[in-house]
């Protein structure tokens, strides 16, 4: 697909006007030129295409959240879902090392830790991932400022927002409280949501 394999792309020469993801700002030749407005349509389609894969393969299960665990600085998403029952296993089996806390407790702290989430990074399990996203990751293999890693992250916001205004959701048994939310590795909740907050206002 053209518009993720030239998504970033290393520009060497003078850049192409015809090309859709020309920057009329661009100076620097040795850096890739990331187009964020065309990646977040991007990414919100390959939203739309694995939570409708995965939903046909969990139609038993019921959902509370949906994320995307970002490690921003290298270009990673992972897409998370858990279940509550799900999360009460995994608070199970952290009250056996902790057993002066309550399951109550244990559930209320891990329920948006996303690497305890029954289903993290399920994306990475579909071979078209690899061939849509990772092969277009910039060469450097890394974002060299925080500003960019902001962008990044705002974009990936956009692009939940456009999949969760587009019901691709519902495709899935979901719980009344069912919440989404992106955040970096090293954020807590509060942090994306109101990175999370903050795009949806501005899309408004």
């Amino acid at each position: 697909m053209k518009w993720l394999s030239n998504l970033f792309t290393v520009k060497t020469s003078e850049p192409d006007p015809q090309d859709s993801l020309f920057d009329p700002n661009w100076e620097n030749p040795s850096e890739p030129q990331i187009n964020w407005d065309e990646f977040d349509a991007a990414l919100a389609a390959l939203i739309e295409m694995e939570v409708s894969r995965f939903a046909e393969e969990h139609k038993g299960e019921t959902f509370y959240g949906f994320a995307l665990d970002c490690n921003a600085a290298y270009c990673d998403i992972l897409f998370c879902l858990n279940t509550v029952d799900g999360l009460r296993a995994t608070a199970v089996e952290y009250l056996t090392n902790n057993p002066q806390s309550s399951l109550e407790l244990e559930m209320e702290r891990l329920r948006w830790s996303l690497g305890d989430w029954k289903y993290q990074g399920f994306n990475l399990d579909a071979p078209e991932w690899g061939k849509r996203y990772t092969a277009a990751l910039p060469v450097a293999g890394e974002l060299a400022i925080a500003a960019d890693i902001n962008l990044f992250l705002e974009m990936a916001c956009r692009a939940l927002v456009r999949a969760t205004r587009a019901g691709i959701f519902n495709k899935l048994r979901l719980t009344e409280d069912f919440k989404v939310t992106c955040m970096d590795h090293d954020e807590d909740l509060l942090e994306g949501t109101l990175r999370l907050d903050h795009v949806i206002a501005s899309l408004a």
